[in-house]
């Protein structure tokens, strides 16, 4: 456990969380009191209003769809607006090049 390991203050625990991480990261400090603090850097945070018609039946159709999908290969990032999950010349700009690379990382992170 983190808390436990003698280089970590257990009062100063925090998450930090990138791009859709930092959803994740606040979803963790709002239900675990260890964390003390939250960070989020360029936060995604998925809302369920951004896929509904205004209905639950608009929000079921579009859960449906992604399950329907669940198999399908698909760029995280793409150039010239192609299809991608991240769809856009900003995410590429920096996830598409080297400025999003991470020495540590490696060839796994691409």
């Amino acid at each position: 456990m983190l808390a436990a390991h003698p280089a970590v203050d257990p009062d100063r625990i925090a998450a930090v969380g990138v791009c859709l991480g930092g959803g994740y990261a606040v979803r963790a400090a709002a239900s675990d009191p260890r964390i003390r603090a939250a960070v989020g850097i360029a936060g995604a945070y998925n809302s369920p209003a951004r896929f509904s018609s205004g209905d639950g039946a608009g929000y079921r159709r579009t859960l449906a769809s992604f399950i329907e999908r669940y198999d399908d290969e698909l760029p995280a990032v793409a150039p010239g607006g192609g299809l991608a999950a991240m769809g856009g010349d900003e995410p590429w700009s920096y996830y598409g090049t080297e400025r999003s690379a991470a020495p540590s990382c490696g060839s796994r992170c691409r």
